[in-house]
C-alpha cells in the first residue's frame, strides 16, 4: 500500500497538492512532469529478500531536502537510510541492504518505508510511504548422504543430513530420471538448524527401487515468501542385485551386408560396463563391437556396419549377437543372445534379349536369349510374363554365380504350347540364398510374330440393343497383339456410322461403344445391325470379326386412364385410353389379386391415342364378382419382345353388396370367462363389424370395432364373453351378426345363434346336523348347497376308508339355486360309522363345464339301540338272499343291457333258478330295485353312467379337456371316416390298452393315451441344433415350464411364473402365428438369442423342388421369411399374413413349368396334401396351384417375369418358384 499525505505550507505562498503515481509510470520509463510537492514511490523487489539490496524510487515535483526512513510494523524506527539531503526534482535512486542501525539483518516481517521531501526552511512539503514485505531466502549447507551405494534388500538404511541457513518449508524428494518415485518430507516446516532423514530403498508404493543412481533433493522455501526458495540435489545409487539386460533387439533379424547398418538396443537396469560380440554359426568371434564399455542404466544402443575387420564384410550366413554387462560390484548380468541372418542383396545390369522379335514356328530366329549380370552369387528364377500373368518360368530359383550369365525362350508357355503374337515381358529375378527377401529384378520386353492379329472374344451388350435411351451398346473383342483397329456399323451393306478409325490397341482385352446414332446424328431406325472389327498389325497383317445386334425401342405407355369407375358392367364396357410414344403389341390383362381372370391383346397397335375396352367378363365369358381388379397395359415392342412397358390400375367392380357366409363359433359353446374366436368367409374387399345379441331380446351385449380387409377370403375375430360394460356375460343363447360394407355403401350381413355358459360355482355345502348321534336314534342328515348355474349334480359320499359308500345324486339335473339331499346313514340293515366324507361336483347343462368339486364331512357316533328284525315270511328276494345283492360282472355293460337296451328285470338273467320254476318270483323286482342310490355301491345304475367316467386330472388340462370322458371323447371325430367319437369307439375297441382300461375301470387319460396324454409329442420341437440342448430341452412345455437354466430371471433368481396360457393366451403376433399354425420350431417365436439371428426350416412334409445335373443342383432357395412382409401386395392371400411363410427359389431358365409341377403333383401328394385349386394346363410356365392337408395349406407359384403377372414375359435369368404355406 502507498500512503501519500500532502500538507499546506505556513506563508501561504504556495499550494501543495500530494498526488500517488502509480508504480508502474517509474517502471515503464513514461516521462510525465510531477507536480510542485507531489511525490511518487516504488520499491523493488517487492517483496524484499534479505541479503541483498532494496530499491527506492522516488520522484519530486521540486528540489526537496529528502529523508527516508525504515518502520517496523510495530511503528518502532529501524533505520534512517537518508537523512535530509538536497535532491533535485524529478527521479532519485536510493538502495537498503535490509539491516537496521546496527548494520544487522532485520527480522522476516513488514516494513513501512516513508520518503519525506522538506524546503529549505524545514517545512513538509510532501511525503509517501509504502509498506513491504522482507523476508530471507532458506539456504542449504552441509549436506553429507551414508552409505552410498546402498543395499536397501539388506536391510540398509540411507541417511541425508542437511543445514537450513533460516525458517523453511522443506520437500525432500528421490527422483529417477526426473521424476519424483519417493517422497521423503513433504512441506515440513523447519527452523534454521541441521537435520537428519533416512530413505529406506522403497518407491512409493512400497517396493525396493531398482538398482541404479537416483537423484535425490532438498527443496527449502521461505514459509512467508514461496518464491524464495532453493534447492540442493545430488545422486545415490541403489545396488541390491546384478545387473538386467532388457529390450535386448537388432533393428532386424535379416541384414543386408553391404547395404545397411545394424542397430542394436537394449536398456540396463542400472549403470554397467557393456561387452557385445558378433558370432558366426560355428561359435567364433568374428566381430567384437564393445568391450567393457561403461553404459548409463536405461535404453542404450551401439551400431555395426557388417564388417569383421576395417575393410571386409562379413560372408552370408547364420549369426548372433551376444551381450554382457557388469556393475560397479562386479556383478554379471549374464549372456544374451539374439540371432540374425546376413545377406548380399544382389543386383542386376547390363540385361538385354536377342532377338528383339522372333517367330517360335520359323525355321530361325525361332528362340530369345536372354542375358544379364549378377553383382553376387544368388538364387534365380526368369520368367516371362504376358501383362502381369506368368506364362513360362524358365529357371526357378536355381544357383547362379557372379557376372555374365543368360537363359534361353523357345516362345511356348509352361504347357509346351506356342503363345500368341504380342509383346511380352522377360523377367529375371536374383535373390540371396540366405535372405530371401534380398533380392533384385529386372524386366525387358520381347515381341513374338507368326501371322496376321487375331480378334476373339466379340460380344455385343446388351442385345438387343434399345435405342432413344440414355445407354449405349458395349462392344467388346480381344486382340491377340498390339494392332490399329477399326469398328463400323453397317445395316445390310449399308454403312451406318464409323466408330473408331486406325486406333492403336494393345493386345488383350478392348472395347468402344455406340449410341445408336447414324453419321448424321440420328437415332437410327429399329432393325439387325453388323459391327465389323478390324485390325492391322504392325507387320501390315490384318484380321477381322464381326457381329450382329437387334435394336428397338421402349414403346412408353403414358396419360393412361379409365371410365366408369366404380365400373358396373350392366351399363356397357369399361374403357381403358392411353398413349404410346412408338408402335407396340398390346395386351390388357384383369386381374384379381396377383390372378388373370381376362386377357385382351392387339398386335401392331400405331404409335399415338389409343383405345381398349372391357365387357366386366374373365376369360370364360362370365361375369366377374364385385371388387377391387387390377388392369395392366403392356406394351411390347414388334422388334424386341423384352422392350416393353407396363402401366397397371385399378378398376372397381361394383354391381351388388358384400356376402358373409360359413359363420363358426369355437368352442361350440363358448365358455364365459375364456376367449371365443368366431370365424367367417368374405366374398369381396370391405368394412366388417360385429355385435353379439342376446337372443330373445336381441338386446346389443357387445359391439366389435370395425375392421377393413382388402381382399375377399377367411376372417375371424375374437370374444372375451365380456358385454360393452367390461362385464362377464351370462349364461343364455345368443347371436353373432357380422355385417360389412364394402366402398360403395353396399351392405350385406349374416347371423348365427350360439350359447354362452358360465362354468358353475357350488356354494354354501353344510350337512345339518353335521355330526349324527346314533344312540339317539337318529340316522339322517341333510346335505345342503347351491349351484349358480343349471347343472348336472353327482353327489357321493364315502366311508371311513374312502371307499364310496353311497352315491346321494347321480348326475342329476339341478336348477340354479338351493338344493338338499337327505343321507341316512341306516338302511336296509346297513349302517356306516366314522366320518363319512361327502363331495359335490356340477357340470353346467349348457356346455357340460365343470364346477370346481366341492365337499365336506359328517361324523357318525354313538350306538345304534334295537335294530329292526327282517319280516319272518319271504316276499322278497333280501329274505331268501341274504347276501345278495352280490358283485355283479361289470367289464361288459352287454351282459345286462344287451344292445345298449335295458333290461326290464332280473328274470331276463335269472329265469330258472334252480328252485325257481320260471322267473316269476322276481318279476316284480325291476331294474331300479337294485339300480338305486342304496346299491349303487355294488351296481351302478345307468344314471351313474357320467360318475363311472369321471377321470381326475388337473386344473391345468380342465383348461382344454372336460373332466367326463362321455363330454370330452364325442368332441373329436375319426380323421379318416370323420365320424364323431361314441360309446362304442372304447368299448368295442380292439386296441388292449383299451380293454385293459375298461376292463380295470380306469379312467385316468395316461390308460390309453401314454403318460403324457399325447401333449409331449404334440410340444416336442422341431430342428432343435445339438449344440442347444446343453442348456434347452427339445419339449417346448418342459423347455418352457421346467427348465431353471433358462426360465430363471437373473435378477431377482426366481423362476418365470408362466403356464400354459403365457403362450396359449399371447396375443403377439409372432406366437399365435405359431399355435395357429402348429409350428413348433423355436424360431417361430425367437428370431433372434445370443447375438445370432435365427431362421426356420421349411416343414419336412413340404418338398423343396431343385434341379440338379449329376451330383450338382443348381436350384436354391431362401430361408423361410414371414409372410406379412408381403402385407397389401395383390397377390399375397391376407389368410397367410398371420402365421404364413413364404421361400423363394433362384431364377433358372431351366426351371420347367411341366417338371416343376409334376414333382409337387407328386411329392405333396405322397406327404398327404389334397389339390384344392385348379391343376395348370400342360406347357404352361405360369401358374398357382393351393394344396391343403387337415388345417394347414400351401400355395406354390411359377412364374418367370418381374411381377406375379401371367402376361409378363420370362426374364433372361429363368422361372422362379414360391412356395407359401401356412
Amino acid at each position: 500500500m502507498i500512503q501519500l499525505i500532502g500538507k499546506v505550507g505556513n506563508n501561504g505562498s504556495k499550494k501543495v497538492v500530494i498526488l500517488v503515481l502509480a508504480v508502474l509510470v517509474a517502471i515503464a520509463g513514461i516521462s510525465i512532469a510531477t507536480a510542485v510537492g507531489e511525490i511518487s514511490l516504488s520499491i523493488s523487489p517487492d517483496p524484499i529478500k534479505l541479503g541483498s539490496n532494496a530499491n527506492i524510487v522516488y520522484t519530486l515535483g521540486e528540489n526537496s531536502y529528502v529523508t527516508i526512513d525504515v518502520f517496523k510494523e510495530s511503528g518502532e524506527k529501524v533505520r534512517t537510510v537518508l537523512n535530509n539531503v538536497y535532491k533535485y526534482a524529478g527521479t532519485n535512486y536510493q538502495t537498503w541492504d535490509g539491516k537496521d542501525a546496527n548494520n544487522v539483518l532485520v527480522p522476516d516481517g513488514n516494513y513501512k518505508i516513508v520518503v519525506t521531501a522538506k524546503d529549505a526552511g524545514g517545512a513538509t512539503i510532501g511525503s509517501a510511504e509504502k509498506t513491504v514485505l522482507a523476508a530471507r531466502s532458506p539456504g542449504i549447507t552441509g549436506v553429507t548422504d551414508d552409505p552410498d551405494p546402498f543395499n536397501p534388500s539388506a536391510g540398509q538404511q540411507w541417511a541425508l543430513n542437511y543445514t537450513l541457513t533460516s525458517n523453511a518449508k522443506v520437500t525432500i524428494s528421490i527422483l529417477k530420471n526426473y521424476v519424483p518415485v519417493r517422497t521423503i518430507a513433504s512441506n515440513v516446516t523447519q527452523d534454521a538448524g541441521t537435520y537428519s532423514v533416512t530413505w529406506d530403498g522403497k518407491l512409493g508404493d512400497g517396493s525396493f527401487a531398482a538398482d541404479g543412481t537416483y537423484m535425490y533433493q532438498i527443496y527449502a522455501e521461505s514459509p512467508l515468501v514461496s518464491s524464495f526458495n532453493s534447492a540442493y540435489r545430488a545422486y545415490v545409487t541403489v545396488e541390491k542385485d546384478p545387473p538386467k539386460v532388457t529390450d535386448f533387439s537388432l533393428s532386424s533379424d535379416l541384414f543386408k551386408i553391404a547395404g545397411s547398418t545394424m542397430s542394436i538396443r537394449y536398456t540396463l537396469s542400472e549403470d554397467a560396463a557393456v561387452t557385445m560380440k558378433v558370432y558366426d554359426s560355428g561359435g567364433n568371434v568374428v566381430k567384437t563391437i564393445l568391450e567393457n564399455a561403461p553404459k548409463k542404466a536405461g535404453y542404450n544402443s551401439s551400431s555395426w556396419d557388417g564388417k569383421f575387420d576395417n575393410t571386409n564384410y562379413i560372408p552370408e550366413g547364420s549369426y548372433s549377437v551376444v551381450i554382457n554387462a557388469v556393475d560397479n560390484s562386479g556383478k554379471s548380468s549374464g549372456d544374451r543372445t539374439v540371432n540374425f541372418k546376413a545377406g548380399f542383396q544382389p543386383t542386376i545390369s547390363n540385361l538385354s534379349v536377342a532377338p528383339v522379335v522372333f517367330d517360335p514356328t520359323g525355321p530361325t530366329n525361332n528362340q530369345a536369349t536372354v542375358s544379364y549380370t549378377l553383382s553376387n552369387d544368388a538364387l534365380v528364377t526368369a520368367q516371362i510374363l504376358n501383362g502381369s500373368v506368368p506364362v513360362r518360368t524358365i529357371v526357378d530359383k536355381q544357383q547362379r554365380g557372379s557376372g555374365v550369365n543368360s537363359v534361353i525362350w523357345d516362345g511356348k508357355d509352361d504347357n509346351g504350347n506356342v503363345v500368341a503374337d504380342g509383346s511380352y515381358i522377360y523377367q529375371i529375378k536374383a535373390q540371396s540364398a540366405v535372405v530371401d527377401t534380398f533380392c533384385s529384378t529386372a524386366k525387358g520386353t520381347v515381341t513374338v510374330e507368326k501371322g496376321a492379329p487375331k480378334i476373339t472374344d466379340l460380344t455385343l451388350s446388351p442385345e438387343p440393343y434399345k435405342l432413344g435411351a440414355a445407354g449405349v451398346l458395349s462392344i467388346r473383342y480381344n486382340l491377340s497383339e498390339n494392332a490399329m483397329v477399326s469398328v463400323n456399323v453397317y445395316q445390310g451393306d449399308l454403312l451406318v456410322r464409323k466408330i473408331i478409325t486406325a486406333k492403336s490397341q494393345n493386345a488383350g482385352s478392348n472395347g468402344v461403344s455406340w449410341d445408336g446414332k447414324n453419321e448424321a446424328n440420328n437415332f437410327v431406325d429399329e432393325g439387325i445391325y453388323t459391327v465389323t472389327v478390324s485390325a492391322v498389325d504392325s507387320t501390315g497383317l490384318t484380321g477381322q470379326v464381326s457381329g450382329t445386334v437387334t435394336a428397338g425401342y421402349l414403346p412408353v405407355i403414358s396419360n393412361a386412364t379409365h371410365t366408369p369407375e366404380p365400373y358396373d358392367p350392366a351399363q356397357g364396357s369399361a374403357t381403358f385410353k392411353f398413349d404410346l410414344s412408338s408402335d407396340a403389341n398390346i395386351t390388357v390383362t384383369i386381374m384379381n389379386g396377383s390372378l388373370p381372370v381376362r386377357t385382351i391383346s392387339e398386335k401392331n397397335v400405331p404409335f399415338g391415342s389409343r383405345t381398349i375396352t372391357w365387357d366386366g367378363k374373365d376369360n370364360s365369358g362370365q361375369p366377374v364378382k364385385d371388387g377391387f381388379y387390377t388392369y395392366q397395359i403392356e406394351a411390347v415392342s414388334p422388334m424386341v419382345e423384352t422392350f416393353r412397358s407396363i402401366y397397371k390400375g385399378t378398376v372397381t367392380v361394383e354391381s351388388g353388396a358384400p356376402a358373409i357366409n360359413d359363420i363358426i363359433v369355437a368352442p361350440t359353446v363358448a365358455k364365459v370367462g375364456y376367449q371365443a374366436t368366431f370365424r367367417y368367409t368374405l366374398s369381396e374387399p370391405a368394412t366388417v363389424s360385429a355385435q353379439i345379441l342376446k337372443s330373445e331380446t336381441l338386446q346389443v351385449v357387445r359391439d366389435f370395432p370395425s375392421e377393413t380387409k382388402t381382399a375377399g377370403g377367411y376372417y375371424s375375430l375374437t370374444w372375451d364373453t365380456r358385454d360393452n360394460g367390461g362385464n362377464l356375460v351370462l349364461t343364455g343363447d345368443y347371436i353373432i351378426k357380422i355385417s360389412a360394407t364394402d366402398s360403395f355403401g353396399k351392405a350385406g350381413s349374416s347371423e348365427l345363434a350360439f350359447q354362452a355358459a358360465v362354468p358353475p360355482q357350488i356354494t354354501n355345502v353344510k350337512a345339518t346336523p353335521q355330526t349324527i348321534d346314533l344312540s339317539t336314534g337318529q340316522t339322517t342328515t341333510t346335505i345342503s348347497y347351491n349351484v349358480s348355474e343349471d347343472s348336472y349334480v353327482t353327489l357321493k359320499v364315502f366311508d371311513a376308508n374312502n371307499q364310496v359308500w353311497k352315491t346321494l345324486r347321480s348326475y342329476e339335473k339341478i336348477s340354479a339355486g338351493a338344493d338338499s339331499v337327505v343321507l341316512n346313514v341306516y338302511e336296509n340293515g346297513r349302517l356306516v360309522t366314522g366320518t363319512l366324507k361327502y363331495t359335490i361336483d356340477a357340470s353346467s347343462v349348457i356346455g357340460y363345464y365343470k364346477a370346481a368339486q366341492a365337499s365336506g364331512a359328517v361324523e357318525v357316533t354313538g350306538e345304534l339301540i334295537g335294530p329292526p328284525l327282517p319280516p319272518s315270511e319271504p316276499n322278497n328276494c333280501k329274505q331268501c338272499h341274504a347276501g345278495y345283492p352280490v358283485v355283479h360282472p361289470m367289464n361288459n355293460c352287454f351282459g345286462c343291457h344287451g344292445d345298449n337296451e335295458p333290461l326290464q328285470d332280473c328274470a331276463f338273467c335269472h329265469p330258472t333258478w334252480q328252485t325257481h320254476s320260471d322267473g316269476s318270483v322276481l318279476e316284480k323286482y325291476e331294474c331300479e330295485f337294485c339300480h338305486n342310490p342304496t346299491y349303487s355301491y355294488k351296481i351302478p345304475a345307468h344314471g351313474d353312467i357320467n360318475v363311472i367316467h369321471t377321470a381326475d386330472v388337473s386344473a391345468d388340462c380342465e383348461k382344454c379337456h372336460d373332466r367326463n370322458l362321455t363330454v370330452e371323447h364325442p368332441k373329436y371325430a375319426d380323421p379318416v371316416t370323420l365320424v364323431p367319437y361314441d360309446c362304442n369307439t372304447c368299448h368295442q375297441s380292439t386296441k388292449e390298452t383299451v380293454q385293459q382300461a375298461i376292463y380295470n375301470r380306469q379312467t385316468n387319460c395316461s390308460a390309453c393315451h401314454g403318460p403324457t396324454s399325447g401333449h409331449e409329442e404334440m410340444h416336442v420341437t422341431t430342428a432343435l441344433d445339438a449344440n442347444c440342448t446343453t442348456c434347452h430341452i427339445n419339449s417346448l412345455t418342459q423347455e418352457h415350464l421346467n427348465n431353471p437354466k433358462t426360465q430363471t430371471d437373473p435378477v431377482t433368481g426366481q423362476a418365470k411364473s408362466w403356464t400354459c396360457d403365457t403362450c396359449h393366451a399371447s396375443t403377439q403376433p409372432a406366437v399365435v402365428g405359431a399355435l395357429s399354425t402348429g409350428n413348433r420350431q423355436c424360431a417361430a417365436c425367437h428370431r433372434e438369442a445370443h447375438n445370432i439371428m435365427f431362421a426356420e426350416t421349411v416343414p419336412a412334409d413340404i418338398p423343396l423342388y431343385r434341379k440338379t445335373v449329376g451330383d450338382v443342383v443348381y436350384t436354391q432357395w431362401t430361408q423361410p421369411q414371414d409372410a406379412s412382409l408381403w402385407a397389401g401386395e395383390s397377390w399375397m392371400p391376407d389368410e397367410f399374413l398371420v402365421g404364413g411363410k413364404v421361400v423363394i427359389s433362384n431364377r433358372r431358365p431351366d426351371h420347367i413349368g411341366d417338371t416343376v409341377w409334376n414333382f409337387y403333383k407328386t411329392e405333396l401328394a405322397a406327404q398327404g396334401w389334397t389339390l384344392a385349386s385348379e391343376a395348370p394346363m400342360p406347357g404352361a410356365n405360369f401358374f398357382n396351384v393351393t394344396f391343403r392337408k387337415d388345417k394347414h395349406k400351401v400355395m406354390i407359384w411359377f412364374y418367370g417375369g418381374a411381377t406375379h403377372n401371367a402376361s409378363d414375359q420370362a426374364l433372361p435369368a429363368g422361372y422362379r418358384i414360391e412356395v407359401i404355406y401356412k
